[in-house]
């Protein structure tokens, strides 16, 4: 994934790991964050970041949700592992919800909606967010923190669509196919 190092995802989004982060998004149930953030830490475990960033979201979105679920799911991750969280990111235009629009229409939709809000040069950042379908959104992000200068820029999230996991095991089996030189 462009400007993205490493991704993580301790869950696939079906299920327990869907229903949770449909109530975390939606439904405003913070509790539904805990299993989340627990597993999500897990997933990390025995690697260094200096800093992990939340993915914004915009402020007439938040107001709506009463929270952004990125920044909960930060704050326990910094509990579990004593990363600091820094929010280096700000959304600087309102957007549709990716979950509204076709996969093609997704990079458009959140290009140039990012901007830097923190120093974050040299630093190796974890970017948090709740659900990875498309990447659209954390590509931009990652984008935007790597033109800051950031050494690094990984991706954890509670759980990956499970057609992005399939893509990826095809592009992971036909780089194995390759003959070697």
């Amino acid at each position: 994934m462009a400007h993205i190092d490493q991704a993580f995802a301790p869950f696939v989004y079906r299920d327990v790991s869907a229903a949770l982060i449909k109530r975390l998004k939606y439904g405003v149930v913070a509790l539904a964050a805990n299993p989340l953030a627990r597993e999500m830490a897990l997933a990390i475990s025995g690697i260094r970041f200096d800093a992990l960033v939340p993915v914004p979201l915009y402020h007439s979105r938040r107001r709506e949700r009463g929270m952004n679920q990125s920044d909960l799911l930060c704050q326990l991750i910094a509990e579990e592992t004593g990363f600091p969280v820094l929010s280096a990111l700000q959304k600087i235009r309102d957007t549709k919800r990716q979950s509204s629009l076709p996969a093609h229409r997704r990079p458009q939709n959140v290009k140039g909606a990012f901007a830097l809000d923190a120093p974050v040069q040299g630093m190796d950042i974890l970017l948090v967010d709740d659900v990875r379908t498309t990447g659209s959104t954390v590509r931009e992000c990652a984008g935007v923190l790597k033109a800051g200068g950031a050494a690094s820029v990984c991706l954890l999230t509670a759980a990956v669509a499970k057609a992005r996991i399939q893509e990826e095991q095809v592009r992971i089996w036909n780089s194995l196919q390759e003959p070697s030189a």
